[in-house]
């Protein structure tokens, strides 16, 4: 009987310390910048080159036919997503943002590379600015 006890406490214990020793990891990441132009970014000059590179593969209009609100060569499709989760005007509440910074939780994209610091710099950027069509 004492055995028994003696077994569940030594149990309890190295549970409670098991929990306890996890740590929790960082939702956000930020990215690290050097030698990034971040003078006079637009959606046509900065942005737009950025997702042709490396999201117009899948969310093109030619692709995303039977799936045309993911087509973000249509603006008004990109702002829509732009604007999901967009809390308090800061990048950081944005599932777009989140999504290409490949955020735990969020779905990475691209799903087969992330984009340079620079090009997510860019992105936040214009997104802060009010992510306009310019």
């Amino acid at each position: 009987m004492l055995k028994q006890q003696l077994v569940k406490y030594i149990f309890s214990l190295a549970l409670v310390l098991f929990l306890f020793s996890c740590k929790k990891e960082s939702t956000t990441q930020k990215p690290i910048i050097t030698d990034c132009d971040s003078n006079q970014i637009t959606y046509n000059s900065k942005v737009k080159p950025i997702l042709k590179t490396n999201c117009y593969n899948c969310h093109s209009t030619a692709v995303t036919a039977n799936n045309p609100s993911m087509d973000f060569e249509n603006f008004a499709n990109l702002k829509t997503y732009m604007d999901l989760h967009f809390h308090l005007d800061t990048s950081y509440g944005s599932q777009f943002y989140n999504n290409i910074l490949h955020t735990l939780g969020a779905k990475a994209m691209p799903p087969d590379k992330k984009i340079s610091a620079c090009e997510i710099r860019t992105i936040k950027l214009w997104i802060d600015a009010g992510a306009l069509e310019n």
